[in-house]
């Protein structure tokens, strides 16, 4: 079976599951920052100082649904999202794992870089250094041969439609 790239989207930078991103990725710039690094089509949001805006992220799934990475950016639109993911699935074995130790001792993880610009992370902390690195390891294995889902979950909708096809309604702006 293949991992999945799910694609989900916000109204707003507020939503709860933006902020909880946010967080994560801020807790990973705080002990190695990179957050100054920029993608043209990708923009970093801060939840304290970002306007009110719509925001898009991806993630790589394993066959379980259990989340191996995260993108390392907030986007714009879904289109950016998409277009960026799949920049990176085709250039999979141009990226480069940084290894990064967490506030505490015990707390391990790892992001990757295209060039010098981090552009995906470990959605977790892990117990023991080689752990994180064998995980993100697999998480670029599974993003090189990874799809994308053909439809984006939009984070805050009801629960009768979850999902909007991909091109059928731009959601995020």
């Amino acid at each position: 079976m293949q991992s999945l790239v799910l694609l989900s989207a916000a109204r707003s930078d507020a939503d709860p599951a933006v902020q909880a991103w946010a967080r994560f990725r801020n807790e990973i710039s705080a002990v190695h920052p990179v957050a100054s690094a920029r993608v043209s089509d990708a923009v970093v949001l801060s939840p304290s100082t970002a306007p009110r805006t719509a925001a898009a992220f991806w993630r790589v799934l394993a066959t379980n649904n259990r989340e191996l990475a995260r993108s390392y950016f907030l986007y714009p639109s879904f289109a950016a999202a998409a277009g960026h993911v799949q920049r990176l699935i085709l250039a999979a074995d141009e990226l480069a794992i940084v290894p990064l130790g967490g506030t505490t001792g015990r707390e391990h993880g790892w992001y990757a870089t295209m060039g010098d610009t981090p552009v995906l992370s470990c959605s977790r902390w892990y117990g023991g250094r080689s752990t994180a690195l064998q995980a993100g390891i697999g998480a670029i294995r599974s993003l090189a041969t990874a799809r994308i889902v053909e439809s984006m979950h939009l984070i805050g909708s009801h629960r009768s439609n979850p999902r909007v096809p991909v091109g059928s309604q731009p959601v995020v702006a």
